[in-house]
């Protein structure tokens, strides 16, 4: 294989992996980023490591690790804000699951809900209060999948700065 072959794999194999990493960044229980970090990964490899060198995969591994600590603390701070309990934390972490049986609307149901469910019954928790625990973890996962969204963005500019 010559090296415009070579060139070609890269981006045929490199694309997909970021973009179906996009995707992640906005369902929870994918993890976005570090799948754009493999699609940048199989490009240098790929291609020999002649454009990426390892000071920028630890640089990106270092983004992609902060999108992953972003995604646990926004939920987290989205519970603790709404008053809720530990339950409640657990309850929005299983209720991000329910984007495989609700489609895309598990993505903005399921963690509200898993939490809202969980204070009410486990921490015995009014419906209104529950509610309202399980509305602010919303807001903290739609806040995080922003944070995530602009660490993604940094991570493929510096990535089409590096190879372009």
């Amino acid at each position: 294989m010559n090296a415009e072959n070579y060139q070609i794999l890269s981006y045929v194999i490199s694309i997909p992996l970021i973009l179906i990493g996009l995707f992640g960044i906005v369902v929870p229980v994918i993890p976005g980023a570090v799948i754009i970090w493999l699609g940048m990964f199989a490009f240098g490899a790929i291609n020999g490591f002649i454009h990426l060198k390892m000071k920028f995969y630890l640089i990106e591994g270092a983004l992609a690790i902060s999108a992953m600590i972003v995604d646990n603390l926004a939920s987290a701070w989205g519970v603790r804000k709404g008053g809720g309990s530990k339950a409640a934390a657990i309850g929005a972490i299983l209720g991000t699951f329910s984007v495989f049986f609700l489609g895309p609307w598990g993505i903005l149901i399921g963690p509200a809900l898993g939490a809202a469910i969980c204070e009410i019954i486990w921490a015995k928790k009014n419906i209104p209060d529950a509610l309202k625990t399980g509305l602010w973890s919303l807001w903290g996962l739609l806040g995080g999948i922003v944070i995530k969204l602009f660490i993604a963005g940094i991570m493929i500019g510096y990535f089409l700065h590096k190879i372009g």
